[in-house]
Parts: C-alpha cells; structure tokens; sequence
C-alpha cells in the first residue's frame, strides 16, 4: 500500500521510504568505534599499566579507564549533537551548515594539531 505523498518545506512533495535495517548496519558503527577507541587509548594504557604490578590492580585500572571512556566520549558525544538536533527539528535550512561547519572545524583542528606535533618533533 503506497503512502500518501507529504508537503515539505517550499512546497516539495516528497515519499516516506521504508528501509530494512539489518543487524550488521546496526553492530557495525559499534565496532568501529571500539576498534577506534581501542587504538587511541591503547598507548596511554600500556603506559600506565607498566608501572603497576598487581595483576588484580591493572584489571581495576583497565576496568575504570574503560568505562571512564566510554562515559566521557558518550558525554562529549551528547554535548555535539544537540546544536544539531536543534536546528533539524527547528531550522530545515540551517542543517546542512552547521554540519559543513562542524567538518570544516575538525579538519582544520586537526591540521592545526598536527602541525604543531610535528614542529615539536626533535
């Protein structure tokens, strides 16, 4: 049964698609990050965790790092989204900027970063 169109903004008509959504589409981005946090916290880990020489120590540490850090990149994750979550619901026109923007920002910081990392360099 075909869904009625719908009246978008500046008079587009547009239909609702239904998508099947599989689980792999749904592990997937979850997978990515663990790997992604894994390679970037893993130095600091290994770092620490050579000074500690309880093994039952170094479980707890790794257990509250952990957990540390997901909690953290949930919290900064949040704090992210909801400048974009705003202007979805409020202002169609003014998504799609506030993502370039937000691309653009972390592309040019992390140029920036980089550059001064390597300047550092002996």
């Amino acid at each position: 049964m075909a869904q009625p169109p719908l009246l978008r903004e500046g008079g587009v008509y547009e239909r609702r698609q239904h998508c099947a959504i599989n689980k792999w589409s749904l592990i997937r981005p979850l997978l990515v990050g663990v790997v992604h946090g894994a390679a970037g916290s893993a130095a600091l880990m290994l770092l620490v965790l050579s000074t500690i020489r309880s093994p039952f120590e170094a479980f707890l540490y790794i257990l509250v790092f952990g957990l540390g850090s997901i909690l953290g990149m949930l919290a900064i994750s949040f704090l992210l989204a909801l400048p974009l979550q705003w202007a979805k619901g409020r202002v169609v026109t003014s998504y799609k900027p506030i993502q370039l923007m937000a691309g653009v920002f972390s592309c040019v910081f992390g140029l920036y970063l980089g550059t001064h990392i390597w300047i550092a360099l002996p």
